[in-house]
């Protein structure tokens, strides 16, 4: 209940308001889901009062297949409780011909063959082609 402050000479007014619950938004703050398995992710977002948003999915060379990469909006956003929070998972690298790991949007890494190091071999003799044996 709310009293004013009546002038002089004039009776109190008295006014009651009403507050209703769901007329205040709360806020919430985006965890750091970061590195974390996407079930685990999922579930700390629902405990903060968030609901997951769109999945998508991309190759990262510093995360483990499957984990979190990062979230839209970023861990520490302030947003209302209930809000979506979109994320995106870790995919494997795809193998490309000749051994190296095709990260989109990365850099390739790939293992040096025993020929590039050595250049080629007679599967035979195991001398490097253009090597005379009996030059040593």
């Amino acid at each position: 209940m709310l009293r004013g402050n009546p002038v002089e000479g004039t009776p109190d007014v008295v006014e009651e308001a009403t507050v209703h619950p769901h007329d205040q938004v709360a806020r919430v703050v985006v965890p750091d889901v970061s590195g974390d398995d996407e079930e685990v992710a999922l579930e700390k977002l629902r405990l903060s009062g968030l609901r997951p948003g769109k999945r998508s999915g991309r190759a990262s060379p510093s995360h483990v297949t499957g984990a979190v990469v990062r979230t839209l909006p970023r861990a520490g956003s302030l947003l209302s409780r209930g809000e979506r929070v979109d994320y995106v998972v870790a995919l494997p690298a795809r193998r490309t011909e000749g051994g190296s790991r095709h990260v989109p949007g990365g850099r390739q890494a790939s293992r040096p063959s025993p020929a590039s190091k050595h250049g080629s071999r007679d599967p035979a003799t195991g001398l490097s082609e253009g090597t005379d044996a009996s030059r040593g």
